[in-house]
């Protein structure tokens, strides 16, 4: 993860982060997000949790999502897209270079 952030903060994204899905909902209701990036594996709520309480706020309907796992199960990448995530990655697919550019494609 630290990788990533590094990544896209040397591109010139504004990168903010969570520990747990509750975090990350109190960071998004706080700030202006622009895209947000969930692991669906997440300790106390799961990034699937977090991902159907962020898409029932106004706010949260339209922000785009990115969702990344371990997992490669078909099961979850339906379930993360039926809640509207409009990717969904299976972690070390994606070099740090591709990673950047699947963000512009959603900032630009």
């Amino acid at each position: 993860m630290k990788m990533y952030v590094q990544k896209l903060t040397s591109v010139g994204y504004n990168v903010l982060t969570a520990i747990d899905g509750e975090e990350a909902g109190d960071v998004f209701k706080k700030n202006k997000i622009d895209l947000v990036i969930t692991d669906i594996m997440l300790p106390r709520v799961s990034g699937i949790e977090f991902l159907e309480k962020l898409r029932k706020t106004p706010k949260g309907k339209k922000v785009p999502v990115i969702a990344w796992s371990n997992l490669a199960r078909e099961e979850d990448k339906n379930r993360v897209v039926d809640l509207g995530a409009q990717e969904y990655i299976v972690k070390g697919t994606l070099s740090l270079e591709q990673m950047a550019e699947t963000v512009k494609k959603y900032l630009s």
